[in-house]
């Protein structure tokens, strides 16, 4: 009979340390969330300088660049996604932002403001008492009698008051300027409404002199995200990539081929990152090719170098 019990014992306590062996595995296996970027990094800008901007800031002009930046998830969930960070400047500060868009923007999952009720009761009282005395005639015996009669009268009374509160509200795109203004970035994290997968529309106005036909600007993307390992969790990057944006005049025939021999350039093995120098104010390129092509567009930016 014990061998019996033994054996049983045996084999829950394998059964148990199977059940462990396979939720380590899983939890061990479990993809990390991976995302790609891609940009394509010819941009045509346009002339949108307001009326009166050139009797405040002469010579200068306000154009306009929209970037496309497509982010796909190559590896793991969506769900550990939890966000994403572009940022675009002037590394040579040759241009200044002026305005730009998305801007910073909050939501909520609640459609209609929270409507709250509360209600108050209070009672009243009041109490009546009669009161008498009587003698009773025996030698030696004296005896009050007071009879007492109470009459009660109670009021409950309700107040209800009703009022409406914003729904509370998170924010799904942060930006700002940075680098004194001669950059500009977009922090982008998920709702129940949107989505980080998918093409993000980056849109920003530079001022620029009015002699203006081409530059370059610098574009740096990260995503963020979460995942579990062996029951940890654990925050990092999960994808990064850099691009440098050939901007040109739109309807300038000369200034785009130079934008795009810049597009041709980094698509070279080796000039595909851009490094930066300690300060972090300057970009440095690997190698002749690519720092060619970006001077050759700076050359067109109206500011001598």
């Amino acid at each position: 009979m014990a061998g019996i019990f033994s054996v049983g014992r045996r084999a829950g306590t394998m059964a148990v340390a199977g059940l462990f062996c396979v939720a380590v595995v899983g939890a061990a296996s479990a993809e990390p969330v991976q995302v790609q970027f891609d940009c394509y990094p010819v941009i045509a800008c346009r002339d949108v300088t307001p009326e009166g901007f050139s009797d405040l800031r002469p010579g200068e002009k306000v154009i306009e660049a929209r970037i496309r930046v497509s982010a796909r998830i190559v590896a793991g969930s969506a769900e550990d996604l939890r966000e994403m960070l572009f940022e675009i400047r002037s590394a040579e500060q040759r241009s200044r932002i002026d305005d730009f868009e998305p801007r910073t923007q909050m939501d909520s999952d609640l459609l209609e403001p929270i409507q709250i009720t509360r209600t108050e009761e209070s009672r009243r009282s009041l109490g009546v008492g009669l009161g008498g005395s009587i003698a009773v005639p025996a030698p030696g015996v004296t005896a009050d009698i007071v009879p007492t009669a109470n009459l009660g009268a109670s009021r409950r009374e309700a107040v209800t008051s009703s009022f409406k509160k914003r729904p509370p509200q998170r924010p799904i795109v942060i930006s700002g300027t940075t680098h004194q203004e001669h950059g500009v970035f977009f922090k982008l994290r998920p709702s129940s409404q949107t989505s980080l997968e998918g093409v993000h529309e980056l849109k920003c106005r530079l001022r620029v002199p009015v002699a203006w036909r081409g530059d370059w600007l610098l574009l740096t993307c990260r995503a963020e995200g979460r995942w579990t390992r062996y029951f940890v969790k654990a925050d990092g990057v999960c994808g990064q990539s850099r691009f440098v944006l050939g901007l040109h005049a739109a309807g300038d025939e000369h200034a785009m081929q130079a934008a795009e021999n810049l597009a041709r350039v980094q698509l070279l093995p080796r000039e595909r990152e851009v490094e930066f120098s300690s300060e972090g104010s300057r970009s440095e390129f690997r190698s002749g090719p690519l720092r060619g092509s970006a001077r050759a567009l700076a050359k067109m930016s109206g500011v001598e170098l």
